[in-house]
C-alpha cells in the first residue's frame, strides 16, 4: 500500500465497501463524490477501473477456459483436446461445436485461484491455527467417553490424516468445496452454477459468511452442467499442487514456509451431490449403487426422492417397498 497514491488508497478503500454492502453502481458514484468533497486532493477513480486496480494490488488473476453453449461440460484436462460436446443430455449426446465459424470459443467460464488470497492473509499477519488448535485440544479425549465432536477437527477424519503426517505445520489448511445451482437476478433468467471453497481453518461460526467465502468459479447457465467434474478441473488441479505446498511470506512471524491445503471434503444438496459422487441421486429408486435403500416420497407426484432411515407414508403406492424402518447398522448392502 505504501507505493500506491492518496487517491490509489481511498478508490481501493471505497470499492471495498461498496463490495461489502452490495452498494449499486449509483451509489458507488454518490458516495465517490462525497468522499472528493471532503477531500479535495482525493479523485476517486470509476468502478472499474478501481477493481482493475484492486486486481494488480492482490495479483488476482482470472482464468477462462473453453466450455460447451448448452453448459454441458469444460474443454479442459482430459478434455482440452474435444472440439464437440460429447456430454450425454437427457439420453442423447449434445455435440454443440466448440468453436464458432472464426475459430473463436463460442462460450467461456472463468475461475479464480485462491492463492493470491491466502498470501495476502498471511502477508497481512492475520493467517489462521485454528484447526491445529483444534485438533490438538480434541487429541487429549480421543477415543473416551469424554470427548466432544463439535467441528471438523474433532473427527475421526481429520484424526486420520495427522497420523498419516499430513498438517504437520499449524499453518497448513483443510478445505470443503460445495456447489449449488442459483438464480442471480429475481425476474430474470440469469442462472448459473456456483463452486465455493471454505476454510476449515476459520471458526465455524465464521467460514460460511460472506468475508471468508471464496467463489471459485460460477459455471453460467441456461443449463445445469452435466459433467460436474470437467468444471472442476481447474479447481481441483489447484488444491493437487497445493497438497505439495507453496512458499508463503508469513508477516506475523516474519518468515517464509511451505503452506500446504487439502480437499477434504464435498458438499452439495441431493441433486448437485449426484453429479459430484455419481452415485444415482435423489431421482433414482435407491440411493446409491451399492445400498438397496428404497426411495421415500413425501407426498404423490413427488419427483426427488430421499432416503430417511423411518418411512414417511406420503405416497403409498410408491412406499409399498419400504420397510417402516431401516436399522443403520444393518442396511441392505450389496
Amino acid at each position: 500500500m505504501q507505493r500506491l497514491n492518496p487517491s490509489e488508497i481511498a478508490s481501493l478503500r471505497h470499492i471495498r465497501t461498496c463490495i461489502r454492502t452490495n452498494a449499486t453502481q449509483e451509489q458507488y458514484r454518490a458516495f465517490a463524490k462525497n468522499i472528493e468533497a471532503q477531500n479535495p486532493d482525493i479523485t476517486i477513480l470509476g468502478r472499474k477501473a478501481a477493481i482493475a486496480l484492486a486486481k494488480r494490488v492482490t495479483r488476482l488473476r482470472e482464468h477462462t477456459w473453453d466450455m460447451c453453449p448448452e453448459s454441458c461440460m469444460a474443454f479442459v484436462g482430459p478434455h482440452a483436446n474435444l472440439q464437440r460436446c460429447n456430454s450425454i443430455r437427457q439420453g442423447r449426446r449434445c455435440g454443440a461445436a466448440r468453436f464458432d465459424s472464426k475459430g473463436k470459443p463460442r462460450r467461456k467460464y472463468t475461475t479464480l485461484s485462491i492463492l493470491p488470497r491466502v498470501r495476502a492473509k498471511f502477508a497481512s499477519g492475520s493467517g489462521s491455527t485454528y484447526l491445529h488448535d483444534q485438533a490438538e485440544w480434541s487429541a487429549q479425549t480421543w477415543g473416551t467417553d469424554h470427548h466432544h465432536f463439535a467441528d471438523w477437527p474433532d473427527g475421526a477424519c481429520h484424526q486420520h490424516l495427522r497420523e498419516k503426517g499430513l498438517f504437520d505445520d499449524p499453518r497448513h489448511d483443510a478445505f470443503v468445496l460445495s456447489t449449488d445451482g442459483a438464480q442471480f437476478v429475481s425476474k430474470r433468467k440469469s442462472n448459473g452454477w456456483i463452486v465455493m471453497l471454505s476454510s476449515l481453518n476459520e471458526l465455524h461460526t465464521k467460514r460460511f459468511k460472506r468475508p471468508e467465502t471464496f467463489v471459485s468459479c460460477v459455471v453460467p447457465g441456461p443449463n445445469n452442467p452435466v459433467n460436474v467434474d470437467s468444471f472442476l478441473w481447474p479447481v481441483v488441479q489447484e488444491l493437487a499442487r497445493a497438497a505439495h505446498g507453496y512458499w508463503i511470506w508469513d508477516g506475523a512471524r516474519e518468515e517464509w514456509f511451505v503452506w500446504r491445503a487439502w480437499l477434504v471434503a464435498t458438499a452439495a444438496d441431493q441433486q448437485g451431490s449426484s453429479k459430484i459422487n455419481h452415485m444415482t441421486g435423489p431421482t433414482g429408486y435407491c440411493g446409491c449403487r451399492n445400498c438397496h435403500m428404497v426411495a421415500n416420497y413425501a407426498y404423490e407426484g413427488q419427483s426427488v426422492g430421499y432416503f430417511p432411515l423411518k418411512t414417511v407414508k406420503g405416497d403409498k403406492a410408491r412406499s409399498r417397498d419400504r420397510p417402516q424402518q431401516y436399522d443403520p447398522y444393518d442396511l441392505p448392502l450389496l
